[in-house]
C-alpha cells in the first residue's frame, strides 16, 4: 500500500492544475478519496456488503475512462506510429 503522503503532491499540483485548490469541492474530492478504503474496511464483515463496495468505488474510474476511452486510443496510437 502506498503512503497518504506520498500521495498528497501531486494530488496538490492535480487541485492546483484544475483550479480547485482553497475551495469546498477540492477538499470534498480529497476527503472523499481517503474515506474510501476505510468504508471498504469496515465492510469487511459481510462479502456481499464488501463486493458492493468496492463496486461502488470503481465505478466512477470505470465512468471517466468510457467519457475519455478515445483520447486513449488516440494517445496510444499516436505513441505507436514513427514520424
Amino acid at each position: 500500500m502506498v503512503p497518504y503522503t506520498t500521495i498528497l503532491v501531486p494530488l496538490y499540483i492535480l487541485l492546483g492544475w484544475i483550479g480547485l485548490q482553497n475551495s469546498l469541492v477540492g477538499l470534498g474530492l480529497v476527503l472523499a478519496m481517503f474515506q474510501l478504503p476505510f468504508g471498504l474496511f469496515m465492510m469487511r464483515s459481510s462479502f456481499e456488503a464488501l463486493q458492493a463496495g468496492v463496486v461502488t468505488s470503481a465505478l466512477p474510474c470505470v465512468v471517466v475512462f468510457l467519457l475519455l476511452q478515445r483520447h486513449y486510443v488516440r494517445g496510444f496510437t499516436s505513441g505507436a506510429l514513427k514520424g
